[in-house]
C-alpha cells in the first residue's frame, strides 16, 4: 500500500530548483487571508485558482496548505439520479496536485513556500508545481473561488440591498453587470447561482439560529410602526396557529380614506406552508393600499372568519360600522365568511 506524503521540513534549506517552475512569487503577509487573496490574483491570469486545503499546528504556529481548486476527483460516469436523491451535476476535478504552503513565523507574519517533489514506497513520484489540466480562460468564471473573492465587500452589499428592495435574482445580475463591467472596473464574475449563495448567506445571517417564525415574531415585535399579533396553538404552545401583522401608516391611510377591501388567500410564501391571507383596500382615486396580513393554518371558513374579526379589529369600530365592500373571489371559505361577517 502507497505510503501517505510526508510532513516535509520548511525551514530545511531546500536545494531544489524551482524556477522552471510557474509558481506565485515567495512574499510575507500579515495574516492568512491576505495570502490567500494574494495567491489567487496572481492566478487569474494564469487559468488556475487556489482553494484552502487545511492547516495543521505545530510548536504553536501554524501551517496552511494552498491546493489548486482542481485537487478533487475526476468526474465518474453513473446512472442519473431521480429527483430528491441529489444533484446529477458531476465533479469537476482534476486530480492535480499543484499546492503551495502558507507558514505563520513567530512574529505573526505568513509566509508562502514551495513543496519539494516526492516519492511514494513504490517509487511513484508526485510533483506539487504542476498541474495536471489545462489552464481555463484567465477571465475567472470557471473558478468558484474567484467569484466568491470578487464578491465580497462592496459587491456584496450591492446584492442585499437590492434582495431588500424586492429584485429578483436575474435583475441583481445585470445590476451588477451594468455598474461594473467597465473599462476602469474589473468585470463582474458572478454567476446566478452565485448571488442566490450570497442571499441565501444573508438570510441565514439575519436569523442567527432562529426558525423563520422566530425571525418575524421578534423583527416585527422590535419595530414601532409595525403591528403583529401572533397567535399560539393550545395544545402546541410552540407552535404558532395564525401571525396577524400590519403597517401602521398604511392602516391609518385605510381608516380614513377606504372603503372597499379586496380580500384573497396566497400561497407558496413561506415555507411552513401557511396560507397568506391579505387585505387591500382602495380609496377613491383607485389607488390600492395594503392593509394587513396575516399567516393561517388553512383557507377554511373557520380560518377566514376569525381572520375578517382581526381585520374588523384593527380597522376599529368607527369604521367597521360605516359598512363598505368586500370584494374576493369564488373561494366558498371566504364568501362564506363574510355573509356571517356581515
Amino acid at each position: 500500500m502507497a505510503s501517505q506524503e510526508p510532513d516535509q521540513d520548511e525551514d530545511a534549506v531546500l536545494s531544489y530548483d524551482f524556477s522552471i517552475y510557474e509558481l506565485p512569487p515567495i512574499k510575507i503577509y500579515t495574516s492568512r487571508a491576505k495570502a490567500f487573496e494574494d495567491v489567487n490574483k496572481w492566478a487569474k491570469p494564469k487559468g488556475c485558482a487556489f482553494t484552502n486545503g487545511g492547516s495543521k499546528k505545530k510548536h504553536g504556529l501554524r501551517k496552511a496548505i494552498f491546493l489548486c481548486d482542481k485537487n478533487g476527483p475526476k468526474p465518474v460516469e453513473g446512472p442519473p439520479k431521480e429527483k430528491g436523491q441529489g444533484r446529477n451535476k458531476p465533479s469537476k476535478g482534476e486530480e492535480c496536485k499543484y499546492s503551495i504552503i502558507c507558514k505563520e513565523k513567530k512574529d505573526g507574519t505568513w509566509e508562502l513556500r514551495y513543496r519539494e517533489p516526492w516519492k511514494n514506497s513504490d517509487g511513484v513520484e508526485t510533483n506539487f508545481c504542476i498541474h495536471s489540466h489545462e489552464a481555463t480562460s484567465g477571465t475567472g468564471t470557471e473558478h468558484p473561488v474567484l467569484r466568491r473573492l470578487q464578491r465580497k465587500g462592496e459587491r456584496e452589499e450591492a446584492i442585499v440591498n437590492q434582495m431588500n428592495s424586492g429584485q429578483k435574482t436575474r435583475n441583481i445580475k445585470d445590476f451588477l453587470k451594468d455598474k461594473y463591467n467597465k473599462k476602469d472596473e474589473e468585470s463582474d464574475l458572478a454567476k446566478l447561482q452565485d448571488i442566490r449563495n450570497a442571499i441565501h448567506k444573508e438570510r441565514r445571517e439575519r436569523k442567527a439560529g432562529r426558525n423563520t417564525t422566530q425571525t418575524l415574531v421578534e423583527e416585527l415585535e422590535g419595530k414601532e410602526d409595525w403591528i403583529s399579533r401572533p397567535t399560539y396553538r393550545e395544545d402546541e404552545p410552540n407552535r404558532l396557529h395564525s401571525m396577524q401583522f400590519c403597517y401602521i401608516p398604511l392602516l391609518e391611510y385605510a381608516r380614513l380614506y377606504c372603503s372597499v377591501f379586496i380580500l384573497d388567500f396566497t400561497y407558496s410564501t413561506n415555507s411552513s406552508d401557511m396560507p397568506l391571507f391579505e387585505a387591500i383596500a382602495i380609496d377613491a382615486t383607485g389607488r390600492s393600499v395594503c392593509t394587513t396580513f396575516e399567516f393561517t393554518e388553512a383557507e377554511d371558513e373557520e380560518d377566514c372568519i376569525q381572520s375578517l374579526r382581526n381585520l374588523r379589529e384593527m380597522l376599529g369600530e368607527e369604521v367597521s360600522c360605516k359598512g363598505g365592500v368586500m370584494l374576493s373571489d369564488k373561494a366558498d371559505a371566504i364568501r362564506n365568511a363574510i355573509a356571517i361577517g356581515t
